[in-house]
C-alpha cells in the first residue's frame, strides 16, 4: 500500500520471509554483558537506560563508545555496561529519588570513559537527563520504587483487558516511553524484559517490533519500503533533517513492513527485529556493506556469523541496492529525535 509517499513492496517482503522461514534462523537473544547486579537492579536498571538510548551514532556526530574490561564497545553496548558498573558502585542512581535530580552532568560522568581516560561524547545529556527527571517524578507521584510494580500492577497484560490496565497504557505515561506514535522505546523495552527472563506476558502475540535508524537504513536497501514521495525521497538522499510527521511516516512503513515479512515466514515480529538490528550494524553500516564479502565484526553474535555460509551478506540475493556503488546505497534519513 502507499501511505502518504511511502511504500511497503508486499511482493518483496514476501519473497524475503519466505527466504527467512527456509533459513533456519536461531532463535532471538539478548547479548548480556557479565553483570554483578541483582536481577532485581538489572530490571530497573534497563528501564532508564532504554529510555535514553538514542541516537548514539548520530549522523555526522562522534559515535558513543569506551573501554570496558580492555574492549572498545559502542552505542547500546557502551551505554548499559557503563551504566552497570556505575549502579554497582553506587545502586542509589536507579532509584526515583536519584532520577528525580538527574542532570546533564550525571549523564557525562557516568558515560566517562574511565579506561582511556577521557570524557563521554554522548549527545545531548540535558535532554536525556530530562528524560530520567520525568521517570523519577512520575514515579513518586505513582507511589512507585521500582518498575516491577507496573507489570504487577497490569497483571500480565501489555494491552487493557476488561478492567485491567495493561503494561503498555501505564508505561506511555512517561515521556520517553509515550511520545513516539511508532513505540520504538516501549517495545525495545517490553522485549527485553520478557527475553531477559524477567516479564512473561498474557497477550505477548501484541508484542510489535521496535524500528530504529539501522533498520530504516536496512529497510530502504533492501527494497521492502520506498519513498515514492519525490521530495520526501530527495531529503533523505541528501541528508536533510526530516521532521517528526516526514520520520514517523518512513519508519510506520517500516513497521509494517516487518508485519509483512512476519506474515511470510512465520518468525514474530521482536525475533525478526533482533536479528535485521544486528545485521543491519555489522553487514549493512553507513559506512561499510558487505554485499560481496561479509568481515566479522565483534558486536555480530556467533550464531549469526553461523549463518554466512558463502562468506557475504545474508540479504544479497534479496537487496534491491546491492549492485549499486557504496555512496549511491540509501542511508538511514536523518532525524534529530529522542524517539530512537
Amino acid at each position: 500500500m502507499v501511505e502518504r509517499g511511502v511504500l511497503v513492496d508486499d511482493e518483496r517482503c514476501m519473497r524475503l520471509g519466505q527466504f527467512l522461514k527456509g533459513l533456519g534462523l536461531p532463535a532471538a537473544a539478548e547479548e548480556e554483558a557479565p553483570c554483578t547486579l541483582s536481577s532485581r537492579d538489572l530490571r530497573m536498571l534497563y528501564f532508564i537506560v532504554v529510555a535514553v538510548c538514542h541516537q548514539t551514532s548520530p549522523i555526522g556526530k562522534p559515535r558513543l563508545e569506551g573501554m570496558i574490561n580492555g574492549e572498545l564497545r559502542f552505542g547500546w553496548d557502551y551505554l548499559v555496561e557503563s551504566w552497570m558498573l556505575a549502579a554497582k558502585a553506587d545502586p542509589a542512581i536507579l532509584t526515583p529519588g536519584w532520577l528525580m535530580f538527574a542532570q546533564a552532568s550525571d549523564i557525562v560522568y557516568l558515560l566517562f570513559d574511565n579506561e582511556r581516560k577521557c570524557g563521554s561524547n554522548i549527545s545531548d545529556p540535558a535532554g536525556r537527563a530530562e528524560l530520567l527527571r520525568d521517570i523519577g517524578f512520575r514515579m513518586q507521584k505513582d507511589g512507585v520504587r521500582h518498575v516491577d510494580e507496573y507489570y504487577s500492577r497490569a497483571g500480565g497484560w501489555l494491552k487493557n483487558k476488561g478492567g485491567i490496565i495493561g503494561l503498555e497504557h501505564m508505561l506511555k505515561k512517561f515521556e520517553a516511553y509515550g511520545k513516539d506514535p511508532v513505540n520504538k522505546k516501549l517495545t525495545y523495552f517490553l522485549i527485553l524484559m520478557n527475553r531477559s527472563g524477567f516479564w512473561k506476558y498474557l497477550d505477548i502475540q501484541n508484542l510489535g517490533a521496535p524500528v530504529d535508524y539501522h533498520e530504516m537504513r536496512l529497510h530502504l536497501r533492501l527494497g521492502t519500503v520506498k519513498i515514492t514521495d519525490e521530495e520526501l525521497a530527495a531529503k533523505v538522499a541528501a541528508g536533510t533533517v526530516l521532521n517528526s510527521a516526514e520520520d514517523v511516516r518512513i519508519r510506520s512503513a517500516i513497521y509494517e513492513a516487518i508485519f509483512k515479512i512476519t506474515d511470510a515466514s512465520e518468525i514474530m515480529p521482536p525475533d525478526l527485529h533482533q536479528f535485521f538490528w544486528n545485521m543491519s550494524r555489522n553487514c549493512c553500516r553507513r559506512d561499510e556493506t558487505h554485499c560481496d564479502k561479509c568481515f566479522s565484526h565483534g558486536a555480530l553474535p556467533e550464531r549469526y556469523l553461523a549463518l554466512l555460509v558463502d562468506k557475504r551478506c545474508i540479504f544479497s540475493a534479496h537487496c534491491a541496492s546491492v549492485s549499486l556503488p557504496h555512496a549511491e546505497k540509501p542511508k538511514e534519513p536523518k532525524a534529530d529525535t529522542d524517539l530512537y
